[in-house]
Parts: structure tokens; sequence; C-alpha cells
């Protein structure tokens, strides 16, 4: 997942260290663009309590991409491999 739409670079940008409140209160209605739909930074870091403070721009991406919502990660419940339990039946691999 990459932040976009100026999301990024508004991290960036910031004064550190900070804190979630920080971020809240200066680009709370700033969009941050997501696989399926958007999300503001009001949304995305009103999750952490509001003196959650970080250290440094990666620090608050690392914030930013984990209290993303659903929207953030495509198809949801899609997986391209599918892993068996020990003793579970499995279907037959098919060579292509």
């Amino acid at each position: 997942m990459r932040l976009n739409n100026g999301a990024s670079e508004l991290i960036e940008a910031q004064t550190y260290p900070t804190t979630s409140g920080d971020f809240v209160e200066q680009y709370g209605d700033e969009e941050i663009k997501l696989a399926n739909g958007a999300e503001t930074f009001g949304e995305v870091f009103g999750l952490y309590e509001a003196d959650e403070t970080f250290t440094d721009a990666e620090d608050a991406k690392l914030a930013a991409f984990q209290a993303v919502s659903h929207k953030g990660v495509g198809r949801r419940y899609y997986s391209d491999r599918e892993s068996f339990d020990i003793g579970e039946n499995s279907p037959e691999a098919v060579s292509f």
C-alpha cells in the first residue's frame, strides 16, 4: 500500500516529534486515497490517542498504514494462495 494524493508529502512536511492530535488538527479534512475509496487524516489518526507521539515521518506513515480501514486493502478476503492444514483434504495440484 502507498499513501498517495499528497498524503505522504503532508506527513513528510510535518515537524517531528508530533502527535496524532496534531495531524487531526492540521490535516483532519485532507483525504488519503485508498484502493477502494478514501479516508481523511482525521479518521485515520483519530483512531489513536491524541497524545500518541511520532518521532519521524516513517513512524507516522506506519501508523497510517495500520489505521486505515478495509478500503486500503483492495479485494477483501482475496488470496491467490490457499493454505490447508495438516490432515485437511485439499484439491489436487494442477499444472499449467
